[in-house]
């Protein structure tokens, strides 16, 4: 058996803190990046904020839910501009009926930066209705709302 050199072990501890030292120095700048980062963000003041679109009913706990044929009825969807700009929303409002859609309205809707429009929809149906959904679709934004009504045919001296 042959004996260690004192060399060796010498070249392998150098070369352990070598290693060692190189992964410090990634290590640290890879923290200093972090912060550089970060400091530079929050001294500019340029952290993006985020930009969206609020799209909800108004009075959603009195949403049609049975429908009578040949009656009226209103809902209201609101929106909520958080894009940082102001906004033109092309918008479809239908019924979704399986596969169908019978759309009932459609438009654009201007709104300005961080503020608010509310529009006024109504429907009614010719005949007595499946369960079926009511849509309101911002078509560019890949956004929908809806809510589930079924047809009921009226009681007996019920309002037609």
């Amino acid at each position: 058996m042959q004996a260690k050199k004192p060399v060796d072990n010498k070249h392998k501890f150098v070369y352990l803190v070598g290693k060692t030292t190189l992964l410090m120095v990634f290590v640290g700048l890879a923290i200093y990046g972090v912060f550089y980062a970060w400091s530079w963000s929050v001294a500019t003041g340029k952290v993006p904020s985020e930009t969206f679109t609020e799209l909800y009913f108004e009075d959603n706990l009195h949403l049609p839910s049975e429908v009578i044929p040949k009656q009226l009825y209103f809902f209201q969807f609101t929106l909520h501009n958080l894009e940082g700009k102001d906004m033109e929303y092309p918008y479809v409002v239908y019924v979704k009926l399986g596969q169908d859609k019978l759309i009932f309205d459609k438009g654009t809707i201007f709104v300005k930066e961080n503020g608010y429009k509310t529009v006024l929809e109504r429907f009614a149906t010719a005949s007595v209705l499946p369960k079926s959904k009511i849509v309101v679709d911002l078509i560019h934004k890949n956004q929908i709302v809806d809510f589930w009504i079924q047809g009921r045919i009226p009681y007996k001296g019920e309002k037609r």
